[in-house]
């Protein structure tokens, strides 16, 4: 069973099809992937590092800008990001 989507290879966040325990490792295309904290199902990870202002890239398409910096294996939710859409 896939653990997360990722649709797009400009992507810097996944989406979570599972709940996620802090430190569960997740296998990636870009390896191993420590998670920081807890992921509730159908939430987004941060793949990489995000820095503030950065653009979060989620299916190809820019969805939102960071309001802090992202570290990698992060949750990426309203409390780190400005929706674009607001």
């Amino acid at each position: 069973m896939r653990q997360y989507i990722q649709l797009h290879p400009d992507d810097n966040v996944v989406v979570a099809l599972c709940r996620f325990q802090k430190h569960d490792v997740i296998d990636t295309v870009f390896g191993p992937l420590r998670l920081l904290e807890d992921i509730p199902p159908y939430f987004k990870v941060a793949m990489r590092d995000i820095t503030k202002e950065d653009r979060i890239i989620k299916y190809g398409m820019c969805i939102g800008t960071s309001t802090e910096n992202i570290i990698r294996g992060q949750l990426v939710h309203t409390h780190n990001i400005c929706s674009n859409y607001l």
